[in-house]
């Protein structure tokens, strides 16, 4: 996945990482590890293409599950 798959507009929230079965303990330490503000991404998400940009595959993976629900709901 490259950064020109997702939406410009796409935003990932704390629901999302969620429906991965990821929690927020884990999100907690990824995001500061990375010099994220987590607090920040609680109350306003963060940019899909921002975690894409990451390479990660944990954060890949949310990316993509949230494209392909979101195509699924039409």
């Amino acid at each position: 996945m490259t950064v020109d798959d997702v939406p410009e507009d796409m935003t990932v929230r704390v629901s999302d990482l969620k429906k991965v079965g990821y929690c927020a303990r884990g999100a907690r330490r990824w995001f500061e590890a990375r010099g994220f503000d987590f607090r920040d991404f609680l109350a306003n998400g963060i940019a899909a293409r921002t975690l894409v940009e990451t390479g990660d595959a944990l954060a890949l993976r949310v990316v993509r599950l949230k494209i392909e629900r979101e195509q699924a709901d039409g």
